[in-house]
């Protein structure tokens, strides 16, 4: 069975409904969303919530990918240490918009996929993303599901 693909809240407070269904009509992967994680909460807080989140999606040692839209992308790092502490392991990353930033000391330990789908990004994000040696795709917000079906299915076992 493919691992589960994993779909982490947005800051922004919108929904990933749609974009999970989308890729569940792409990918053989099963699918899920988080739900719907406050924003206002602290960052620690909402870590600790959204790891819960993925604890109770499925078996605590399969695989997983993880997607995150918008600036909930800077909290993948810290989404990352709670999957290593809890023995799952995350197959890869797929960011859609953001980069993280900061310094990480384990952290990418699986494929990173930047998805690049605001015109107006700047060329100074996306190359941090080259430099790190990423994959990026550039993509519109239309296509953006589909961008990143392919970013998961190239990192299915």
């Amino acid at each position: 069975m493919a691992p589960r693909v994993i779909v982490l809240p947005r800051l922004d407070d919108e929904s990933v409904a749609q974009l999970v269904t989308e890729l569940a009509d792409i990918i053989p992967n099963e699918v899920l969303g988080i739900g719907s994680v406050g924003s206002e909460l602290p960052e620690n807080q909402w870590i600790a919530a959204v790891a819960l989140g993925i604890a109770r999606s499925g078996p605590a040692f399969d695989g997983i990918h993880l997607v995150a839209v918008g600036d909930s992308a800077q909290r993948l790092p810290a989404i990352a240490f709670a999957q290593r502490a809890a023995r799952r392991p995350v197959l890869s990353y797929v960011c859609v918009d953001v980069v993280p930033t900061g310094q990480f000391v384990d952290w990418p330990d699986a494929p990173v996929t930047l998805i690049k789908t605001n015109p107006l990004m700047l060329a100074e994000v996306a190359n941090a993303a080259r430099l790190r040696g990423w994959q990026r795709v550039e993509s519109t917000t239309n296509d953006f599901p589909a961008a990143i079906a392919a970013a998961i299915i190239a990192t299915n076992p």
